[in-house]
């Protein structure tokens, strides 16, 4: 089986575990979960979504504007409009495919900016590190705010993992020897394979990933870069938080509700399906459900509002992004083209008088 077919095969997988998660949350809800799903979409107050939509876009121009500033000590600097295109595409592109929209913007800007993959690459991980650490570091905070809520939470959440790690006790013993074996089948060939021109190219792609995954620390802007890393979070919160009030049942959540939903559906996005389908979804309704009491008749509808709208806004700005890429690209090969003509017309002697 080829690369490209393994990649399809793995995308296909991911998207199905996703579908399956979703299929199992709705169904195991009763028969009148699709009819709450369709009851909350037609009695939502759509003016708290339309302005989770505003703050959305909002976080992706500061978003934008962050990685321009990781970007200057690479000694490349594109044009915001440039990076924020590139930018809503990745998301676009994770849509379909997990994680694909990482590689995707930077793709994206090498061919509008001539900037490097690996050189972009690095600063997108970098940004991930970031915004990991300041997922990370609300949870300290969530749980200054909601102790006994966030305790109950692990415990039940330890419970069920050391069901998961006793019942798979062997896999676990398996997978450790074939880690072994592996490891000692890379030092047995080491010499040979460092020499293979693929390593070789890996090993370079890695250094340049590491030098502009290093270059945060040469950010000349880092008062600017800490504001824009902390903008972002508070218009996810916001985004999170407003969006309670467009369900009767969720608008009397407190804002340490809206945390703690928050941390719950970072991680479900951060799960290796597209868009976080499925995930996104089952970790905001267990946790309205189980911790704040909501309804099952309204938790799984508030989750679906809130991944159908933002799921739809970077669609809409993600085909529009693409119209804008291919519009520019086009502008600048008539320019390319024009410049040419010109340096020919200059270049070209004069014709000798009969």
């Amino acid at each position: 089986m080829g690369s490209k077919a393994l990649t399809i095969l793995k995308y296909l997988l991911t998207l199905i575990v996703g579908i399956g998660l979703l299929w199992y949350l709705v169904n195991s809800q009763g028969p009148v979960a699709k009819a709450n799903i369709i009851k909350g979409f037609e009695n939502a107050n759509y003016n708290w979504i339309f302005l989770t939509v505003i703050i959305a876009i909002l976080e992706k121009v500061v978003r934008a504007y962050r990685w321009n500033l990781l970007l200057e000590p690479t000694k490349h600097k594109p044009p915001f409009k440039n990076t924020f295109l590139a930018l809503i595409m990745g998301y676009f592109a994770n849509t379909f495919a997990p994680r694909m929209g990482e590689v995707a913007r930077c793709y994206i800007l090498k061919k509008s900016d001539d900037v490097p993959v690996e050189t972009s690459f690095g600063t997108v991980v970098a940004e991930r590190a970031v915004d990991t650490i300041c997922l990370l570091l609300l949870i300290p905070i969530a749980l200054l705010l909601e102790y006994s809520i966030i305790m109950d939470m692990l415990q039940k959440a330890w419970i069920q993992i050391s069901d998961t790690v006793s019942k798979s006790y062997w896999i676990g013993i398996a997978g450790l020897v074939l880690l072994a074996g592996a490891t000692s089948l890379l030092l047995y060939f080491r010499k040979k394979i460092k020499n293979n021109a693929f390593f070789i190219k890996i090993e370079n792609f890695v250094q340049g990933l590491i030098q502009s995954i290093l270059s945060i620390r040469k950010i000349d802007k880092k008062g600017q870069f800490v504001i824009c890393s902390v903008a972002i979070w508070v218009c996810y919160f916001f985004m999170t938080y407003i969006a309670f009030f467009a369900l009767e049942a969720t608008s009397g959540l407190s804002l340490t509700a809206g945390l703690i939903i928050l941390i719950g559906g970072g991680m479900g996005m951060a799960a290796p399906v597209q868009a976080g389908v499925g995930a996104f979804h089952y970790m905001v309704s267990e946790i309205l459900m189980n911790v704040y009491s909501v309804s099952k008749d309204w938790a799984l509808p508030y989750a679906f509002l809130v991944w159908g709208s933002q799921t739809a806004t970077i669609l809409v700005a993600g085909f529009a992004a693409w119209i804008l890429i291919l519009m520019l690209d086009k502008k600048k090969n008539l320019t390319l083209d024009n410049a040419d003509l010109q340096e020919n017309t200059r270049s070209r002697k004069p014709e000798a008088i009969s």
